[in-house]
This record gives C-alpha cells, structure tokens and sequence, in this order.
C-alpha cells in the first residue's frame, strides 16, 4: 500500500477492488465518487444533446447494415453495427449525436451505399436511389 500523507488522494475506477488500512490512530475521512466515462449510461452528461434519429431505406430488393463510423461525443472513429439487415420501406430509430456519422453498407458486406452525417435539427433520413429533397441520401452504387 502506498505511503500517504495528510492531503493525499488516490482514485480507482470502480473496476478495481481496493481496500483501506485500519485506522490505528486519529480519524480518516473519505469522499467517494464514483464515475466511468466509457459508460454509455454517461453520455448525456457531456452537455451535447441527445438527438433521437429514424433511418428509412427505400432500397426495395436490398437489405442494409447501419453502422456508426465517428462517434462525436468522444471525437474517434469506432466501427459499431447499430442495426443489420433493414428492409426497405421500414424505419428504425436510434440515438445519435450531431456529427456523428453513420455507414449503410449492404448487409453482410462492407460495400458502401450511403454516408450519412448527422446534422443539429434533423431527425428523420431517407436513404433512395431518387431522391425527392436535397435532405435525402442517395445511394453510391
């Protein structure tokens, strides 16, 4: 155990199982907290807000993978399936942070369809091979 003086701290992620000496004289007081900031749980206390996304794919005759390539809230590129096999025409929801981006790959593959960004006050996206708005994603067949 290490030698601490009067001041001394030492954090341990709540992971780690740890104990403390007896106290042979005086008194010891102690403040907890505890935290874990790989904890999804925590991600809405990063002061980004939470944006609750739809995804619908209009590919008829092709299933999709969704999956998350850059996760803003922690600014790295992850490769996370977020939903596999999405038939089209119907719509799955998920949360998301703006700039996180998202892969839709044909399901089972790694072939690129579409990259979708998400951006601040949009919620719902449209993935088509025609397009009916700018907001839609065309495909990259």
């Amino acid at each position: 155990f290490p030698s601490l003086q009067v001041g001394d701290a030492i954090l341990y992620n709540y992971t780690v199982d740890h104990a403390t000496a007896l106290v042979e004289s005086g008194s010891r007081y102690s403040m907890a907290f505890l935290f874990d900031m790989d904890n999804p749980a925590l991600r809405e206390d990063s002061g980004k807000e939470i944006l609750e996304i739809e995804l619908q794919s209009m590919l008829h005759g092709l299933e999709l993978d969704i999956v998350l390539v850059y996760d803003a809230l922690h600014e790295k590129h992850v490769s996370k399936v977020l939903f596999d096999k999405i038939t089209p025409d119907v719509t799955v929801t998920c949360e998301a942070y703006e700039g996180d981006k998202l892969h839709a790959l044909v399901a089972g593959t790694d072939k690129l369809v579409s990259e979708i960004e998400i951006g601040p006050y949009k919620s719902y996206y449209k993935i088509s091979d025609e397009p009916e708005d700018p907001d839609e994603f065309r495909v990259k067949l």
